[in-house]
């Protein structure tokens, strides 16, 4: 095993909500639990923003489940791709601790028979605590049945319909777009803060064309195109995040931000090449550039999160069940605590794995936090200190 490492070779839908908790990402301004990108059913998706509560009945308070920022469905000659259908094939996932990056690949083959192999990467960047990215890529594998090309459809989009168990702590204020940029703003329904989410979806496959969709509770991109047998197609979905307890104006902020890493990640247009824009009926032709945008985040991420493991790594030798175990409990007190803000909110949902005697085995404990996070949010900063004072 890599203590760094942990690994499901095999999807059991028993395991669903426990594996949710334990594929957690954040930095500490947002953790996200780990449902797939394309939505299982029962599955239940979380982001949790740093500081963002709103009132309950129950109790005076919780974090507010906010709209769900990971979707990414996929139909593959118009069927859709998803673990409770067709057949899975092969299957891998890796929560990468010390890169703080959650890998997947899974080898599918639809009910009528195609077969297709999806990979795709995570992470909330430890660089830039405003930033979620994705990067999601198709390859269309030899077709023993139906043979030919596969028309793919890749659909990115926010999804409100998401809320603590059964409460909705959300409604929309406004959404729109910003050149190829689309944006969603909502606000708590009590405590009244503001979230502005916008959105980017981009492919280097000239061939593919893009689509901007308006929606009051789910904005989205969606590309589309076909593939041959061996090809692939990749697709970068990043996202900015800011509430109203961050800037006066989150609409503002959001979108410079995101238009500034655009510009950032990317190079020339490709000479000769275009791809269509169709926004609300209106076709464009536009040209096709090379954006990397996932790649120049994906460095930066690395290296703050090498930084954090020089100061709060502990090494036990000789037990490679143990060493994961406290890896594990020591990223999870990095990504639910900001590092910088004074007004320490617990993120996600807690946690840790512990090593049960009896049974000889990893045990994850996970626990509501409804009416838990201002105890916890001491508690947790208090845990990390410790560690880095040891360590140091």
């Amino acid at each position: 095993m890599n203590p760094w490492n942990i690994d499901e070779n095999t999807f059991d839908h028993k395991k669903l909500h426990s594996h949710e908790t334990v594929y957690t990402i954040g930095n500490g301004y947002f953790g996200t639990r780990g449902t797939f990108e394309e939505d299982f059913p029962r599955a239940t998706p979380g982001t949790l923003l740093w500081g963002v509560f709103d009132k309950i009945s129950v109790g005076k308070e919780e974090l507010a489940n906010v709209p769900d920022w990971l979707i990414i469905k996929l139909f593959v000659n118009g069927e859709r791709f998803r673990l409770d259908r067709g057949k899975i094939l092969d299957y891998q996932r890796t929560l990468d601790m010390q890169h703080g990056i959650l890998r997947r690949t899974v080898r599918w083959e639809s009910p009528a028979g195609v077969r297709i192999r999806v990979t795709s990467e995570r992470f909330a960047s430890l660089a830039d605590e405003h930033v979620g990215a994705i990067r999601y890529s198709v390859t269309s594998e030899e077709q023993p049945t139906t043979g030919g090309n596969i028309d793919v459809f890749l659909w990115a989009a926010f999804n409100m319909a998401v809320g603590n168990y059964d409460l909705m702590h959300w409604e929309p204020v406004e959404q729109d777009r910003d050149d190829e940029l689309v944006w969603l703003q909502t606000q708590t329904r009590h405590s009244y803060v503001q979230l502005v989410q916008t959105m980017s979806f981009t492919t280097q496959a000239w061939n593919f064309n893009k689509e901007l969709i308006r929606s009051d509770i789910a904005p989205s991109i969606r590309l589309y195109g076909s593939l041959a047998a061996g090809e692939t197609v990749t697709a970068e979905k990043i996202v900015v995040m800011y509430t109203s307890r961050d800037v006066v104006d989150p609409v503002k902020t959001a979108l410079a931000h995101h238009h500034e890493i655009m510009e950032i990640s990317a190079a020339e247009s490709v000479p000769d090449k275009q791809y269509e824009l169709l926004i609300e009926g209106t076709v464009q032709a536009r040209p096709c550039k090379h954006v990397d945008a996932f790649e120049t985040l994906l460095v930066a991420h690395k290296k703050a999160w090498e930084r954090y493991w020089e100061i709060s790594d502990i090494i036990i030798e000789g037990d490679d069940k143990a060493q994961q175990a406290i890896r594990y409990n020591i990223y999870q007190l990095r990504i639910s605590v900001s590092s910088h803000d004074s007004r320490y909110r617990c993120i996600a949902t807690a946690s840790f794995q512990v090593h049960e005697p009896k049974r000889n085995k990893m045990v994850t404990k996970g626990h509501n936090i409804r009416g838990k996070a201002r105890w916890m949010e001491g508690k947790l900063h208090q845990m990390r200190l410790s560690i880095q004072k040891v360590v140091n």
